[in-house]
């Protein structure tokens, strides 16, 4: 089975704070089971269709998070858990204010 890693661009190690990459360092890309196609979880909530009106489809999801997602130029994998971390964040801030990572 192949799997995509999480790859950190330069770009990416300047935008993303630090803690974030290693949050979710080990979310990785697989093929669906049999490489069934299911709808992208990113682009279901983003309302983003083909032009047919047709949901955008995957073969992938996170190998921990079990989420069907696109690889490639939607980058449905990184904005997926980026939103994940901003919730986990305001999470956090609400409880414990003191225990958030600066920025």
């Amino acid at each position: 089975m192949e799997n995509f890693r999480m790859t950190i661009s330069p770009v990416a190690a300047k935008t993303f704070p630090r803690e974030f990459l290693d949050y979710f360092s080990d979310h990785n890309l697989i093929y669906n089971e049999g490489r069934k196609q299911k709808s992208c979880w990113n682009c279901k909530l983003g309302g983003v269709k083909y032009e047919s009106g047709n949901m955008i489809i995957t073969r992938y999801h996170c190998q921990k998070c079990n989420i069907p997602l696109c690889r490639g130029s939607r980058e449905c994998h990184t904005a997926h858990h980026w939103r994940e971390w901003l919730k986990l964040c305001s999470d956090v801030r609400s409880k414990d204010p003191a225990s958030v990572v600066q920025q």
